[in-house]
């Protein structure tokens, strides 16, 4: 089995995985480039004197949510990755039991 057809089953099976991380990474790159804009907007409306009070909290609570939503997602698409390449399926020992025969289920 040449290596181009033995990536190919892999990402075959698990496309469902390689498509939420890419999703994933997408929106992490989204708000991260939303952050400093959004920053922009609230020193700007702070300088002309347009946002006082509850806005500015609101403002700021946005800001920490979408800080938080770049922390769980970095770590989701990471996880949502490299979990599908955790326990290969090929024939052979498995990974859990790597003393075991598996014709058999007896120890080496």
């Amino acid at each position: 089995m040449t290596l181009s057809r033995l990536l190919f089953s892999f990402v075959s099976r698990h496309w469902r995985s390689y498509i939420l991380a890419a999703l994933m990474l997408a929106t992490v790159a989204v708000l991260t480039v939303m952050i400093p804009r959004q920053v922009g907007h609230i020193v700007d409306a702070l300088v002309a004197h347009k946002l006082s009070g509850d806005a500015l909290l609101e403002q700021l609570a946005w800001l920490l949510g979408m800080g938080l939503a770049i922390y769980f997602l970095r770590v989701g698409w990471r996880l949502q990755l490299f979990s599908c390449c955790r326990f290969p399926s090929w024939p052979g020992p498995s990974p859990a039991s790597p003393n075991t025969s598996t014709i058999t289920g007896t120890r080496r």
